[in-house]
């Protein structure tokens, strides 16, 4: 009788700890998600899909027939063309095809069914690079392996307008502008790197400018196993981002990295009205 007892027991406190999560209607309702990352030069693309709601077990649907405005400083609107898979540019006789730097980019999106969603994003001035000098380099051990490290110290005109840095370094040709295709660890024992937002990734450093707005500031980093001896040489990113860039970037990572049984539930930013996605900016100049 007594084990009869204890399932019993254990039966109802089962029971008891069940949760019911309930869910708002607009859970249920699918949404416009637009995707548009404006970088200063670079040619202009938003992307739209349909999302899925929390009821469905289908994946999102691209939007390949939405209408689709944009508008440069508080201009006329511009309807955007749509290329392929859910992509929309503006079209070559609107001028606008290229982000401007300081430029406020606003976008209106719509498709039948579906609410409005709009967003907007200024891009950020091009940073400045004063200076980029090798100060020391060396080995440490790491892992029972021997580490080879190069440290520099990168100078920076900020030019006042408030948003965040990002370092990241590649091996390039020495002398040349082109694009790397790998990134190589950072570190820095600045407190740019660890105050106030500031990040450290295994492959970038991500901070302020709040404390040295509109004056020139220095950084030291660390660039992590590179080969000395190679043909190659050490070349810097340095990319200036807006809030939502920033934010979207760090809540990224977040949501990649939440990994385990006992993690908290990360949420990717958004910034969309009245949808998902992001509408963010960001200029970048490569330093060596």
């Amino acid at each position: 009788m007594k084990s009869i007892y204890y399932f019993l027991f254990a039966a109802l406190t089962l029971v008891s700890c069940e949760t019911i999560i309930p869910f708002e209607d607009k859970d249920t309702q699918s949404l416009i998600t637009m995707h548009a990352e404006l970088s200063e030069g670079d040619s202009i693309v938003a992307h739209l899909s349909r999302s899925v709601n929390i009821l469905d077990t289908g994946g999102p649907q691209i939007l390949d027939n939405a209408k689709v405005l944009m508008r440069l400083n508080g201009g006329s609107w511009d309807t955007l063309t749509h290329l392929f898979k859910g992509f929309y540019a503006p079209m070559a006789s609107s001028g606008n095809l290229l982000a401007q730097a300081d430029g406020l980019y606003e976008f209106e999106a719509y498709h039948t069914g579906l609410d409005s969603v709009s967003g907007h994003a200024t891009v950020p001035m091009k940073p400045v690079v004063l200076s980029v000098d090798s100060i020391n380099s060396g080995v440490i051990p790491r892992g029972g392996w021997s580490y080879a490290y190069q440290e520099f110290t990168l100078v920076m005109s900020d030019s006042g307008q408030a948003g965040y840095y990002r370092i990241e370094a590649y091996p390039a040709l020495g002398g040349t502008a082109i694009t790397p295709s790998y990134p190589l660890e950072v570190g820095s024992d600045d407190i740019l790197a660890s105050a106030g937002g500031g990040k450290r990734f295994t492959y970038s450093l991500l901070f302020s400018n709040e404390s040295f707005l509109n004056t020139n500031r220095s950084i030291d980093v660390s660039v992590y196993d590179f080969d000395t001896n190679s043909v190659l040489e050490i070349v810097f990113k340095l990319t200036k981002l807006d809030l939502s860039s920033y934010l979207y970037d760090v809540t990224l990572e977040n949501y990649q990295n939440n990994t385990g049984p006992f993690t908290q539930p990360v949420t990717v930013y958004n910034n969309v009205e009245n949808g998902l996605g992001v509408v963010s900016a960001k200029s970048s100049i490569w330093a060596f």
